[in-house]
């Protein structure tokens, strides 16, 4: 009785994680932002790591790197000014609504401030909207920017440790022509 339900929930369980991927593989490859979708974007952030980086490498990722984030902070900004922008729309036609909805009571009781709020709010629904898919746009360019900091550092820390191992070479390299000075007197 209890494998059956162990068994039962399993079940759901990956069913639901099956539904899920193909929810956000279909998301990620029908929302746009700033007319591409999410699966062209991350494909154009993308940076592979071969497994030999060397120096060369090292300076070929920074340089395509200072270019992606340069992008990445424009992509950005444009989208937090439109955020700002549907914000100061959003409060301005809130309270050119609300007062044009209190004047229609004119001569008549007046709602209680809730419904006026709600009322109100229902009219602006597209701008609630816009507002929310600005705040996703913005978290989204937030996370590439994220996304591409901790590949600044992976970078960065390759660098260092090949400059340490250079140094590494180079100071043993010295050591053994000494030895061998030392030993052709």
């Amino acid at each position: 009785m209890k494998e059956d339900v162990r068994l039962k929930i399993t079940e759901e369980l990956e069913q639901t994680q099956r539904e899920y991927k193909r929810w956000v593989e279909g998301f990620g490859n029908s929302y746009q932002i700033q007319d591409h979708t999410i699966s062209e974007w991350r494909s154009h952030f993308a940076i592979r790591l071969p497994a030999d980086i060397g120096t060369d490498t090292c300076k070929s990722v920074d340089i395509k790197l200072v270019n992606l984030f340069q992008e990445a902070h424009g992509n950005k900004g444009k989208a937090e000014a439109a955020l700002s922008m549907y914000k100061a729309g959003y409060a301005k036609r809130y309270r050119a609504e609300y007062a044009s909805l209190v004047r229609s009571y004119e001569g008549k009781k007046l709602p209680a401030a809730g419904t006026l709020v709600t009322l109100t709010e229902e009219k602006l629904g597209d701008m609630k909207d816009a507002i929310a898919l600005a705040e996703t746009e913005v978290s989204f360019w937030r996370e590439m920017l994220a996304n591409l900091n901790t590949i600044r550092k992976i970078i960065e820390n390759a660098t260092l440790n090949i400059s340490v191992e250079a140094k590494a070479l180079n100071y043993q390299n010295m050591l053994d022509r000494m030895e061998q000075k030392g030993n052709n007197r």
